[in-house]
């Protein structure tokens, strides 16, 4: 799998009658047989790179930011790929994968390994990433639990849920 940086220049020879919309500068996903379906349906990356693309429309703006989210899904999707699930796998399947990648960003090689902020800022990605698959019906199942919350600031009550897997990093050994 390759990650690449979008741009337009030249677009004009590539025999489409408009530019493509998407975001100059969007790091894209590419298998390493360059397709985007096949016999299976459209392929995890090219969903990737759909939702990549929406990322500014969806609370990240900042060109600065994308190739991060980007990275922390193709990450989760290499990672997963390894032990034989897929991105969108049975829930049961997307959990087991789940605690498999807490441990490994917890205790695996020290290049891998994660700092708790980090492990929180990529679960909220990840987060994000399976809501709009499931809203955008890619996915049937994501590999989060969540509970109710109330928070209260200021005299105003706001409820929402909240993932139980942000913070619940196992400690290195």
């Amino acid at each position: 799998m390759h990650q690449s940086t979008y741009s337009s220049a030249g677009w004009e020879s590539w025999g489409l009658a408009f530019s493509p919309a998407i975001p100059e500068g969007m790091p894209l996903l590419f298998d390493d047989d360059l397709l985007f379906e096949d016999s299976n349906g459209v392929r995890p990356t090219t969903v990737i790179n759909r939702w990549a693309c929406e990322l500014p429309a969806n609370g990240c703006p900042s060109p600065n930011s994308w190739p991060y989210y980007v990275r922390t899904v193709r990450e989760w999707l290499e990672f997963m790929s390894e032990h034989g699930v897929s991105l969108f796998d049975t829930r049961r399947g997307l959990k087991a994968a789940l605690g498999a990648y807490s441990v490994y960003r917890a205790q695996g090689p020290l290049k891998h390994r994660f700092e708790a902020s980090t492990w929180n800022q990529n679960m909220g990605i990840l987060a994000g990433f399976y809501k709009w698959a499931k809203d955008e019906e890619y996915a049937d199942s994501e590999p989060f639990t969540y509970r109710q919350a109330v928070w209260a600031f200021k005299g105003q009550v706001r409820r929402g849920r909240v993932n139980s897997h942000e913070g619940a990093r196992p400690s290195p050994m």
